[in-house]
């Protein structure tokens, strides 16, 4: 029993720090990092379908 509690436990563990790593990936990308990408995107965007 002792061996499928720490199972558990660990993939708890495992769950939550994946859950706040993705809520922190995704309020940083919502920030300056997504606006100077989409900026980056628009240029080249508007070179390919210019030329």
């Amino acid at each position: 029993m002792k061996r499928g509690q720490s199972f558990v436990e660990y993939t708890l563990l495992v769950a939550v720090t994946l859950v706040g790593l993705l809520v922190t990936v995704n309020s940083f990308l919502q920030g300056s990092v997504k606006d100077s990408f989409s900026n980056h995107f628009e240029t080249v965007k508007v070179r390919i379908v210019g030329h």
